[in-house]
Parts: structure tokens; sequence; C-alpha cells
């Protein structure tokens, strides 16, 4: 069990219905001896000099081939010679108008961010976790069928949590697949069957989004608590590993629970904590 004390939250989203104060709220109630803040200042976008850097690496990070993984530990400034632009343009009032749908290897994209951390920070400690959410695509490679899937949650320090891979990763109704489908070749079906399984599955500027993404939250904080496992078998506890939109609605929306196991566990948790925190107290004392 790692005990991190400090939580910081970087919101890279543009959807207006992220609400990361929302979420710290919530995780006061159920961390009350953790130190959870919202940071100011973009983590990406420090200087123009890291603006190119960061256009850079994310170039690198562009998944080309779903069938052959990208290099996790060959990241160099300037290397990517690559003509990518990034296609989404908002503005933090609207809805998204134009969408990012480039696939990113979410390792590359971590291993990135750690980098812009140690800068910034001087160093990674477990004693502080920072949790990212972005609209980019991620994913990662699966050895088990030789590609990439889209990811909603990459584990870890930094966590990212993609807005994208809500949306895009987790598979839809299968009626939905199957209406789609028998109508291919009515280009106005897409948006008719939105509509008509509107409550089924989270989409663009959705306002359910924020209670995804605290649950989502909840996995990459047990990602720690629980010595690297962040989910749970019951499949009504929020810790469930969802694969498809009704599974992560269920969890996050209609039960929002914890199930027992996962609470003694948060429990014990926030009961060492204290200890510790008493103990690092009184030995300045």
């Amino acid at each position: 069990m790692v005990y991190c004390k400090n939580i910081h939250f970087y919101n890279e989203s543009c959807w207006p219905e992220v609400n990361i104060e929302k979420i710290i709220a919530y995780l006061n109630k159920i961390l009350p001896n953790n130190v959870i803040e919202k940071e100011k200042k973009s983590l990406l976008y420090l200087n123009s000099i890291d603006k190119q850097k960061i256009t850079s690496f994310y170039n690198q990070a562009i998944v080309q081939d779903l069938k052959k993984p990208l290099y996790i530990y060959g990241l160099n400034y300037y290397h990517s010679s690559s003509n990518y632009k990034d296609k989404k343009v908002v503005t933090p009032s609207k809805k998204i108008e134009f969408i990012d749908l480039l696939l990113y290897d979410g390792f590359l994209i971590q291993k990135l961010l750690q980098k812009f951390l140690k800068k910034y920070e001087q160093e990674l400690t477990f004693s502080r976790l920072d949790i990212m959410v972005t609209d980019k695509l991620l994913c990662t490679f699966d050895e088990s069928d030789w590609r990439y899937h889209a990811r909603s949650l990459i584990c870890g320090n930094p966590a990212l949590i993609s807005t994208s891979g809500i949306v895009e990763g987790l598979a839809k109704p299968r009626d939905y697949y199957y209406e789609l489908y028998f109508f291919k070749e009515n280009h106005d079906i897409v948006d008719e069957l939105k509509k008509k399984y509107n409550e089924q599955f989270i989409n663009y500027n959705d306002p359910r989004i924020n209670d995804i993404i605290e649950g989502l939250v909840l996995q990459s904080l047990f990602y720690f608590i629980n010595s690297g496992e962040p989910f749970c078998q019951n499949r009504n506890c929020r810790l469930f590993n969802a694969h498809v939109q009704d599974d992560i609605i269920r969890i996050n929306i209609k039960e929002k629970k914890i199930c027992q196991r996962h609470k003694i566990l948060l429990n014990k948790y926030n009961k060492s904590h204290f200890i510790n925190n008493n103990r690092s107290k009184n030995a300045e004392k």
C-alpha cells in the first residue's frame, strides 16, 4: 500500500462539462487526510520552447499502425518529421466542433509527462500523485491480440484519463452496431442512432462525463492503495473494470457504490495515513 499524501489534478480537457472542483470535493469526503488540489497552470504549455517539444513528443506518440507497437524508451526532442496536426478547435464555453481522433500511445504520453514533471518538480515520488484529464484518444498495445486498444484510463504516475477514450474506447450497445451496419448506406444514420441510444452511452459534451471521470480517478488511486490492482470483480463496484458503456454508466451514475472489500481497504488506507501524518508531525517537534 502506497500513501499518496498529495494529489494534484491537471485539466487539459476542453470539455466545459469537466468539473475538477466537484471531483475534489468528493475525494475530500473519502480521503480526509490527503491534500488534494487542482493546478491552475497547464502542465503542457509552460512556454514557447516547451510547446515545440510537446508537439514533437505528441507526433512521436501517434499510432500509425494498429498492429505495430511504438517503442516506449526512445523519445527524443524534435525527432519526428510527421505532418500530423491536432484537429481539435474549441473554445471553453462552446461545444466541441472538431475532435482529434488520432490514436496516441498512452505509455509514451505518460513518459513525456514524467519528463516535464521531473523538470519542474525536480523529482517524482509516490507521496505525490499527479492526475491529468486529456481529450487525446489514448491507447495501449495488447500482446494478447497484437493490436492497440483505446483506453479511458492509464494508471501510474502521472495517471491519465481520456475523455475521448471514454466515448470511443468503451463498446456501445450491440443493437447500435447492428443498426449502424444495416443502414450503413445512409450517411445521416449516425446522428439519428446517437439520438435514439442517447441515454445508453456517453457522447461528446455529455453532462454525465464528470461522474465517469470521478470513477476513473478512484481506480487510479486504488492502483496505489491496492498495490497495483485498481479493479474489482464485483460488477456493482465503482472499481469494476468496465469495457462497455452500459457497465461504466451503471457503476458510476446509477449505482455509484464502493463494495465492502474496497471500503475496508479505503478505511485501512485512511487510518494508516492518519498515523503516518501524526508520526511526521511529532518527529518535527
